[in-house]
């Protein structure tokens, strides 16, 4: 932490262009009248700012470490810069929402097999019931043939 601090804290001190020979240069690109579409002017100016933020890297981290900051991507695809400890924090959190959205998906699965299971035995009770009464009105017709009407 003290590491990101002393980065901060180097980020925040006001610079002057004289100090950053690359912004300088990647002004004097911006500058220039070019024949591009607006997407490669996009390209363009993501490119001088990149270039001008590497050089300022190289000047302020002489580790090479970022300040021990690591570039993650979000689910929307943004991208964001953020501690090792933080992102471990993160993704433990996650491991254990998945975790009890797995508990919950698995208890679900188990109530659906009992109730199906139920559902299955009472099918059978009323199977019985109907072949019961089948029976019943067979054996009825048999004793109790029906009426002729004269």
């Amino acid at each position: 932490k003290d590491k990101m601090n002393s980065f901060a804290n180097k980020m925040s001190k006001s610079n002057t262009a004289e100090q950053f020979d690359c912004l300088q240069e990647s002004i004097a690109d911006a500058q220039q009248p070019r024949n591009l579409t607006s997407a490669d002017q996009k390209k363009q100016m993501r490119g001088n700012a990149l270039r001008t933020f590497e050089c300022f890297l190289a000047e302020h981290d002489h580790e090479n470490n970022y300040a021990g900051l690591r570039r993650v991507m979000t689910k929307l695809g943004n991208v964001v810069w953020t501690s090792e400890e933080t992102l471990r924090d993160t993704l433990t959190l996650q491991m254990s929402a998945i975790s009890e959205d797995t508990s919950v998906l698995e208890a679900r699965v188990f109530a659906m097999s009992q109730n199906e299971s139920i559902l299955e035995d009472k099918v059978e009770k009323l199977e019985k019931k109907l072949q019961e009464a089948q029976h019943m009105s067979t054996d009825n017709l048999r004793v109790n043939p029906p009426a002729r009407v004269p």
